[in-house]
């Protein structure tokens, strides 16, 4: 793959999108049509230009990602019971 020249505007945006917004490194490269190694090191270089020492990817505060990760965990275990149930159902028809 060679080489592209990205502008700065652009590596800007990237960057705000990952930093500031909810959005993965990955999800913004797809999005710009960029190598997410490229948005990876924009980040880093981002960081040792401003000396941060380290910036999380989203917006997430611990509380938010308990209540995030809680909320995934109910959903799975409801989706856990269904497929027991399923599947003691469908053992039953087979006696």
């Amino acid at each position: 793959m060679a080489n592209r020249k990205y502008d700065q505007q652009l590596k800007n945006d990237i960057i705000d999108a990952v930093i500031v917004g909810n959005k993965s490194a990955a999800q913004v490269a797809r999005e710009h049509d960029v190598p997410e190694s490229a948005v990876y090191s924009w980040i880093r270089n981002y960081k040792e230009e401003h000396d941060i020492a380290k910036i999380k990817l989203n917006n997430e505060t611990p509380e938010q990602e308990i209540a995030r990760l809680k909320a995934e965990l109910k959903k799975a275990t409801q989706e856990r019971d269904i497929l027991k149930k399923a599947t003691a159902y469908f053992a039953s028809l087979e006696k």
